[in-house]
């Protein structure tokens, strides 16, 4: 029942912040955050996906090194979490998405194959059903120049993905 939200204080140590609600909204409360190494810290633009064993994981954006994606992961509901590393996949300085599914699977939502960065085009789809530690698929939905996805799933199962296009 509890709501996170995530709230960038940008450049600062902790900057992939957290603030929940368990009153659908009427209330938040400032949990914590995740920090980027400085040299990669820029605009965390991040999101939060709940593992299967009850961990937080947060997806940042990532100002360059050896992966435009880090994460980081809590074991206490976002007080603390624990050292950010590279995302096991290749991703351009922009947003991924990650949303845990109505099938438990997580849906993953970046620019290009999983085995490169292709620059801010080729948004596609990826599934997990470990977690995040492998990913299938690749439902190309554009091959456009496009940023910034996010999403979610209705009732009845229809997931709707939005994104910037050549802005």
């Amino acid at each position: 029942g509890r709501w996170l939200f995530p709230s960038a204080h940008w450049r600062v140590a902790h900057s992939a912040h957290a603030y929940a609600t368990d009153d659908c909204g009427q209330t938040f409360v400032d949990v914590g955050g995740a920090t980027l190494p400085p040299w990669v810290r820029e605009c965390e633009e991040h999101n939060f996906v709940e593992l299967k064993d009850g961990r937080l994981r947060v997806y940042m954006r990532a100002l360059r090194g050896p992966c435009g994606c880090w994460t980081a992961e809590s074991s206490d509901g976002g007080k603390t979490w624990g050292e950010s590393r590279p995302a096991n996949f290749p991703h351009t300085n922009s947003r991924v998405f990650v949303r845990r599914l109505k099938s438990g699977n997580l849906l993953l939502v970046k620019n290009g194959p999983l085995d490169k960065d292709v620059g801010r085009k080729e948004m596609t789809a990826y599934l997990s059903d470990d977690d995040g530690a492998t990913w299938k698929g690749g439902l190309v939905l554009t091959k456009d120049s496009c940023a910034y996805p996010d999403g979610d799933q209705m009732p009845d199962g229809t997931i709707y993905i939005t994104y910037d296009n050549d802005r």
